[in-house]
């Protein structure tokens, strides 16, 4: 993962994912971007046969359907993607907006899952992790945490639109939606940007009074 000095004007596009986790793999089945540009959520079809999973694979899956994203293991989204195609799916999202942004980087938020897939989908030299940009360095400030997500989705229900492949959570909590996660961690880090910007301006000024 690259770990130089980076601002948020360098990431040409932020990936989020949702899935299972499991002990042997990762089965992803949704693929969340922001850019600059645009924002949307890629869908994946999986096949998994529960009757031959581990007690404790099963209590996880249990678990992420019903108190975090909401995807339910046997719901299939139409013309959904088959995760063989994960690799091709994010370098076109990568390019899909090379011919309007200078920047090449692409942001991360404490995922493994989404930086292995991108490693494997041979990115990996794009990776910046969104905590290590310029304008968190020197402060105890971090990029927001799904724990934040679903707080704020319980006080701006409208401000985001979750995806079809969520159902109901059985908690009141909002389920995490990889598209709104990265939605919701671009317009934090822009305006966090934005505060800074607003604040040196102020400092200037008053210098020069």
């Amino acid at each position: 993962m690259a770990s130089f000095n980076f601002n948020f004007s360098d990431i040409r596009i932020i990936f989020c994912v949702q899935g299972y986790s499991l002990p042997y793999e990762f089965v992803l089945r949704e693929i969340g971007f922001w850019t600059p540009f645009t924002s949307g959520s890629i869908p994946f079809n999986c096949k998994i046969n529960l009757s031959n999973l581990d007690v404790q694979s099963l209590k996880t899956i249990n678990v992420l359907e019903e108190n975090i994203h909401g995807i339910k293991v046997k719901k299939n989204a139409d013309c959904g993607l088959a995760i063989s195609d994960a690799k091709a799916v994010l370098r076109t999202l990568y390019h899909m907006t090379s011919w309007k942004s200078n920047s090449n980087r692409i942001g991360i938020c404490r995922d493994p899952n989404i930086n292995g897939l991108l490693h494997k989908a041979g990115l990996g030299i794009y990776v910046v992790e969104l905590d290590d940009l310029q304008i968190f360095k020197n402060t105890e400030d971090k990029v927001p945490s799904n724990k934040d997500l679903q707080l704020f989705m319980k006080n701006n229900p409208k401000n985001y639109t979750i995806c079809p492949m969520h159902e109901a959570l059985k908690c009141t909590e909002y389920p995490i939606c990889a598209k709104v996660k990265a939605e919701f961690i671009a317009d934090f880090c822009k305006n966090y940007q934005s505060n800074i910007d607003e604040s040196l301006k102020s400092l200037l000024s008053f210098d020069q009074m």
